[in-house]
């Protein structure tokens, strides 16, 4: 997690900084930076979530267009072929040489874009793991400053 983790808390304790600073002159202060709280962690949740779902069906169908480009290539390969060997075996090598591109291609796109999906997802539940660990400590030292 490294640098990574400690930006996402400075980013928690920052969120949680402006809220206790809107709301700190107020006689309900608690609660309401309690709820700001939660609503700004829900506000950056679903900043952090945007787009993943589309990186996710990238990293899944680019495999399946790549196969997809080597099947068609197959198959206007073999509308070329004429009946005779020699031809065949030159034409079968160029052919699955060229159609092989494809699925290669595919895999280019699919391999990073899983990658970096799983990376993000990661990030953004580590996120939310630092939120709620900064809003219960949060709710803990507003409990003790109430009940003092």
């Amino acid at each position: 997690m490294g640098c990574s983790g400690r930006a996402e808390g400075n980013q928690a304790r920052r969120t949680v900084s402006k809220t206790v600073m809107a709301y700190g002159h107020e006689r309900n202060a608690i609660n309401a930076a309690r709820r700001a709280s939660q609503r700004e962690a829900a506000r950056v949740h679903l900043q952090m979530r945007r787009g993943l779902n589309s990186l996710a069906t990238v990293a899944s169908l680019a495999p399946f267009v790549g196969l997809l480009g080597t099947v068609l290539g197959m198959m206007s390969m073999f509308k070329g072929f004429n009946g005779s060997a020699a031809d065949g075996l030159a034409l079968v090598a160029r052919g699955l040489s060229e159609s092989i591109v494809t699925t290669g291609l595919g895999l280019v796109v699919a391999i990073p874009a899983f990658w970096f999906y799983h990376y993000l997802r990661n990030s953004a539940d580590a996120f939310d793991g630092e939120m709620e660990r900064v809003c219960s400590a949060l709710a803990l030292r507003a409990d003790f400053i109430t009940t003092s």
